[in-house]
């Protein structure tokens, strides 16, 4: 979970590249206070970034103004997220390209580490899977 400053939660969000057919199979294995979402891409793209904006984000925040740090991704600058932000009085600050390690340390202290392991162990089980069917 991602606490703000009003002690709100906003769950982390997890993307897999998938179309979700086996979350059903795998849901009761992810923390209930985790989000999970499949796509093709494995990117944020906007309509997911919007319902998360709008479904956690906005409703933590309650109307505090909020400065919010996003690297240049495509779905964080379209018009309907600035919107979206800027409408309920989040600010939004886009990071420089080879910046992000400097100013969003969790990126670095989490994120990076997170993907580590999830590459890892991925790599260890997929020697384990009889067919190709098994490894994804």
């Amino acid at each position: 979970m991602i606490y703000n400053n009003n002690n709100n939660q906003i769950p982390l969000l997890l993307i897999f590249h998938e179309n979700g057919s086996r979350l059903s199979e795998e849901f009761d294995h992810y923390h209930p206070g985790v989000l999970v979402e499949f796509n093709s891409s494995v990117y944020l793209k906007e309509d997911l970034f919007l319902i998360n904006i709008i479904h956690y984000l906005i409703s933590a925040l309650k109307g505090m103004p909020t400065c919010f740090a996003l690297d240049l991704i495509g779905s964080h600058k379209t018009r309907p997220v600035l919107a979206a932000l800027c409408g309920n009085q989040i600010l939004l600050c886009l990071i420089p390209g080879r910046c992000t390690n400097l100013v969003q340390p969790l990126h670095v202290s989490i994120n990076n580490p997170s993907k580590e392991i999830i590459r890892d162990l991925t790599d260890q089980a997929i020697p384990d899977c009889k067919e190709a069917d098994e490894i994804e």
